[in-house]
C-alpha cells in the first residue's frame, strides 16, 4: 500500500478548495497521510473534512460579519419593541457567538 501526504490550505491558495500534494505547502492548514487508493478520499467524508477545514478561516470570518450585524439588528428591534424579534435575534446572536468561541478555542 503507498502513501502520501496530503495538504489542507486555503481557498486563495487553491482554487478548487481541494488538498495539494507535498509536505511544503504554501500556508498549509493540516496535513492528512493518505494509505491506499485516493479516490475514495476524493468521494469520502476525508474530502469533506478536507474541504470544511480549508474553508474555516473563511466561514469563521463571516459568521463574525453576522455576528456584528445581528448584534446591531438585536439593538434596532429593541429600542422599537419588537420584543419578539429581539427574542429569536438574541437566540441566534448567542447561537453564533458561541460557534466563533468554540472556532477560537473558548476565546469570543
Amino acid at each position: 500500500m503507498n502513501s502520501r501526504q496530503i495538504c489542507i490550505g486555503r481557498k486563495d491558495n487553491f482554487p478548487d478548495a481541494l488538498p495539494m500534494q507535498g509536505p511544503n505547502c504554501p500556508r498549509t492548514i493540516a496535513s492528512l497521510i493518505m494509505h491506499g487508493d485516493e479516490s475514495a478520499f476524493n468521494q469520502g467524508p476525508q474530502c469533506a473534512n478536507a474541504r470544511l477545514i480549508s474553508a474555516a478561516p473563511e466561514l469563521i470570518e463571516a459568521l463574525e460579519q453576522c455576528e456584528g450585524y445581528l448584534r446591531e439588528a438585536l439593538v434596532v428591534e429593541q429600542e422599537q419593541g419588537f420584543d419578539e424579534n429581539a427574542a429569536w435575534i438574541s437566540i441566534i446572536l448567542d447561537n453564533a457567538r458561541a460557534a466563533i468561541a468554540k472556532a477560537k478555542g473558548g476565546q469570543l
